[in-house]
């Protein structure tokens, strides 16, 4: 019946099954484990006693095994004794409450049609042209690569390890500084970067890519069973720039007057500097209000540094989600562990922008 019901890539199949009933939450997870691996190696048969919807569950892992393009992972598993906790993928279950309490159990798993990983970066901005990889394309196959190497998942061939990629790009020695970012189903799943360029690019990426898998403190690791479902971004970062405004814009916008020329849209260095009439003086926003003022928003990364040096950065993707430039700025003073509503007017603040070149899986 799978197989007759089975059409293209818009085809979801969802198969329900609870695994043990009420055995001793020490026997049922013990049971369900052993049933979880055999699920996991499509080993046939499970028997009844062990998931009561055991024959759709046969009967999918009887498709999975004449399918070269099809891989079966692991999500999750739980009992009804565990409160709602969800131990993921190769993490351990949580502390049981009463060995001896009856319990259920209950494991997630999802396959899906996979395609060459080529593919999945045929979305990417940049793309090179007569089969001639661009950045954007080497610049996510490395952090790919090196996500596959800290997650110890074999590389499609030779070519697709990190040296491989590094040896064939020479740019990528040229120094660079830039951000990885992991999202899995619309969500952020780790962010790591640097603002300035301290080392190689292709070293940034890989360590960052690294980095956002591992040791983003607000997630806990991305486990192998979860490397398919991750989506993959490299942002390139510009050298930072103080944010200034001209001394005559400022008292203008006291005198309700909306127009401002911005000195940090001009080419080159942004420092005091005086016009040829020496009327108007540049210098560094100096208050909430000017800066809110001056930002660009969807261009504009923010860097935010106070005296105690707490500071923090949003990418400039980060409008996406907080269009509106004061929400912009609250959100990223709390993220330095600043207040939120804190309104400085005398350089309490040091504001830095920055561009990037962001290059996205798609």
């Amino acid at each position: 019946m799978l197989r007759a019901l089975w059409g293209g890539p818009e085809t979801v199949i969802v198969i329900s099954s609870d695994l043990s009933h009420y055995h001793p939450h020490e026997v049922a997870r013990a049971l369900d484990d052993q049933t979880i691996a055999d699920i996991a190696a499509l080993h046939l048969p499970i028997h009844p006693r062990r998931a009561c919807g055991a024959y759709p569950i046969n009967g999918l892992l009887d498709v999975l095994k004449g399918r070269k393009d099809m891989r079966l992972f692991e999500l999750g598993c739980s009992t009804s004794g565990d409160d709602g906790v969800v131990a993921l993928a190769g993490q351990p279950r949580p502390a049981m409450r009463d060995a001896d309490e009856p319990v259920v159990g209950y494991v997630s798993f999802a396959a899906w049609e996979s395609k060459p990983e080529a593919d999945a970066l045929a979305g990417a901005d940049d793309l090179g042209t007569s089969g001639t990889p661009s950045h954007g394309e080497v610049l996510l196959k490395l952090a790919r690569a090196a996500i596959r190497e800290r997650l110890h998942i074999e590389h499609p061939t030779a070519a697709d390890s990190t040296a491989s990629i590094l040896a064939a790009n020479p740019w990528l020695n040229e120094p660079g500084a830039c951000f990885v970012t992991l999202t899995e189903g619309g969500r952020l799943r780790g962010c790591i970067g640097s603002l300035v360029a301290h080392r190689s690019l292709g070293k940034d990426v890989a360590e960052h890519a690294v980095d956002a898998t591992t040791r983003d403190p607000r997630f806990t690791p991305v486990t192998a069973a979860e490397y398919p479902l991750l989506n993959v971004e490299v942002s390139v970062l510009g050298e930072p720039e103080p944010i200034t405004v001209n001394s005559c814009d400022a008292d203008s916008r006291g005198t309700g007057s909306k127009t401002a020329t911005l000195a940090s849209l001009q080419s080159g260095p942004q420092t005091d500097a005086v016009k040829r009439d020496g009327s108007n003086v540049e210098h560094p926003v100096r208050s909430r209000t000017e800066l809110e003022e001056v930002l660009r928003p969807g261009k504009d990364g923010l860097i935010l540094a106070d005296r105690r040096g707490r500071s923090a950065t949003f990418l400039p993707q980060v409008w996406d989600e907080l269009p509106d430039p004061h929400d912009f700025v609250a959100h990223l003073l709390a993220k330095a562990g600043i207040r939120p509503s804190y309104d400085w007017t005398d350089s309490e603040i040091d504001c830095q922008r920055y561009e990037v070149t962001a290059y996205a899986e798609h």
